[in-house]
């Protein structure tokens, strides 16, 4: 044999080990995908390609929608993961919060609570501290800088938390007095 063939059969040597290599590589990996796909696509919140949230269970039939429903113990079908206290945010169950006056009605003395923390409106005072503005709680005010802190249940990413003015929400001006909790209606 020549130096030329030989060169060329280590060459093609090789060429066919790279080639095996890489076929196992690929067959490993495509059975873990595979393996992986069986674990989170069972019994568990999936999106499919447009984004649409699904449940799928065991008898692999799909329940669009909610993400917060979970498969029932025998596999067949969908019961809520969230207890009736709760309610689902992004995925995920939250305390429900309830609002005594409804929202933010600054007429109506209300009460926000989602069962660990609870927050009542209350009238304020704006005053001067030196460095900026503050509110003071008091049972009854009018004139300038008189407002109510309305305690309301969050929205949006906060949803099932309880807000009032020192967590970003804002006071609300009264112009005609504060009392019992409430703006004086005009």
């Amino acid at each position: 044999m020549t130096e030329e063939t030989k060169h060329n059969l280590y060459i093609v040597l090789i060429v066919a080990i790279v080639a095996v290599v890489a076929v196992v590589a690929l067959t490993l990996e495509s059975m873990s995908a595979s393996r992986n796909s069986d674990i989170f696509s069972t019994n568990s919140v999936n999106s499919d390609s447009s984004g649409q949230a699904y449940v799928r269970c065991s008898s692999g039939t799909l329940q669009p929608g909610n993400p917060c429903n979970i498969c029932n113990s025998a596999g067949t079908g969908y019961q809520a993961k969230c207890t009736t206290s709760q309610t689902c945010n992004n995925g995920q169950c939250i305390n429900k919060c309830i609002d005594s006056d409804g929202g933010m009605k600054i007429y109506i003395a209300g009460t926000a609570s989602n069962g660990i923390t609870k927050a009542s409106d209350e009238c304020t005072k704006q005053v001067w501290n030196g460095a900026g503005y503050q509110y003071n709680p008091v049972p009854i005010c009018s004139g300038y800088g008189c407002y109510v802190d309305e305690a309301v249940c969050l929205t949006g990413a906060q949803a099932g938390l309880v807000g009032k003015g020192g967590s970003g929400q804002p006071d609300h001006l009264c112009p005609y007095g504060c009392s019992n909790n409430a703006c004086i209606r005009p």
